[in-house]
């Protein structure tokens, strides 16, 4: 996202805001806050391979990082809530998006959606992400200091990569004469567990994991989801928080809009600022 530094700004803003209006006592932190939102940077790295099939052949392999060049770097902002409306329910949503461009000489033949980049030619890509992350928890066993839950997660991916032909093989200009575009959108769900735990009276750990394997409209293959964090509250409402996401989706994708494979494996570090209520 472009309002990276704009987003920074607030966060110290905020955080400054808190330390001047903090009680100087507070109570021990719970292990499940009512309700909270955080807003704050994720760093992601992807590594993702994607196969789009024209009409009649099936599409070359292609490793988005590796033969594209397509890497991510830098942070960009996401914004999270959570709401326990009941003792033991919680809902959680969180958004972020990324994108990246690239050109580079190609160093094999790539098949995408129906159409041959040639090895040798010079192709311009790009490659975009807009992510929504919502969960339902069951706190079904909740102690003093930890709680132990059964949760159900969605990972809504779009994904849109787009190739370019700038250069062909010998070097002459092409302008982009032949190009291709797909918009893969992959629902992720898993089933896990989820857990909290207080460890003083100001930190907190978390730690979720889940797996899911189905075929559900159109997209056939399986999901692996972890996730852990520590959340540390100087101050009564705001606090800080650390968490790394890794997710490895393997699908085969029969719809109108995308029919192909995506491979990706993804690990998502995230610092925060956080106010709970």
């Amino acid at each position: 996202m472009k309002n990276s530094k704009q987003i920074l700004f607030v966060m110290l803003g905020l955080a400054s805001a808190a330390a001047a209006n903090a009680a100087q006592a507070q109570d021990a932190l719970p292990v499940l806050d009512k309700a909270s939102f955080s807003v704050g940077f994720v760093i992601p790295t992807f590594d993702t391979d994607l196969q789009a099939n024209g009409v009649l052949d099936n599409g070359t392999n292609v490793d988005l990082e590796r033969d594209l060049g397509l890497e991510q770097s830098g942070g960009v902002a996401f914004v999270r809530g959570t709401w326990r409306p009941f003792e033991n329910h919680e809902f959680s949503l969180g958004y972020f998006s990324t994108d990246s461009d690239a050109t580079r000489k190609l160093t094999k033949d790539i098949d995408f959606e129906g159409e041959t980049y040639p090895v040798n030619s010079t192709v311009k890509a790009s490659f975009g992400i807009d992510a929504i992350d919502f969960s339902y928890t069951w706190w079904g066993m909740r102690k003093e200091d930890w709680a132990l839950g059964l949760r159900l997660g969605l990972v809504d991916y779009s994904i849109d990569t787009k190739l370019s032909l700038e250069l062909d093989s010998a070097g002459n200009d092409v302008g982009g004469s032949l190009s291709g575009s797909v918009s893969p959108h992959l629902p992720a769900p898993t089933i896990g567990g989820s857990w909290r735990m207080r460890v003083s009276d100001q930190w907190r750990l978390k730690a979720e994991a889940g797996f899911f394997n189905a075929n559900i409209d159109g997209v056939d293959g399986s999901v692996t989801y972890f996730n852990a964090g520590v959340e540390w509250f100087p101050w009564e409402r705001w606090g800080l928080t650390a968490n790394y996401m890794y997710q490895s989706i393997d699908v085969a994708v029969d719809k109108s809009n995308f029919n192909g494979n995506v491979d990706q494996n993804s690990g998502i570090v995230s610092l925060g600022l956080t106010y709970r209520f």
